[in-house]
């Protein structure tokens, strides 16, 4: 059984992802009407939507470690390593 908490978290996600879906259908029906096919708006809101999770993602990722310059299992080509 879940723990009101949980419960709670899962019913926020929940109601969040229905409302951004009802959200980008309304968004499209607009664009549609406004662009006069409903593929390009379609097209559009996705790039929007891509667009901005791209842009945004540099400001919340870590930058990975970068590899040691001199160890030669990496500076080497790998069927150097396999012999």
């Amino acid at each position: 059984m879940l723990s009101n908490h949980r419960l709670a978290i899962l019913l926020a996600f929940t109601i969040s992802g229905c409302t951004g879906l009802i959200y980008e259908s309304v968004w499209s029906h607009y664009l549609g009407l406004y662009l006069g096919h409903a593929a390009y708006s379609q097209t559009l809101t996705l790039g929007i939507f891509m667009g901005s999770i791209g842009s945004i993602n540099p400001l919340f990722t870590e930058k990975p470690p970068s590899p040691p310059r001199n160890n030669p299992a990496i500076s080497r080509p790998d069927v150097v390593n396999l012999i």
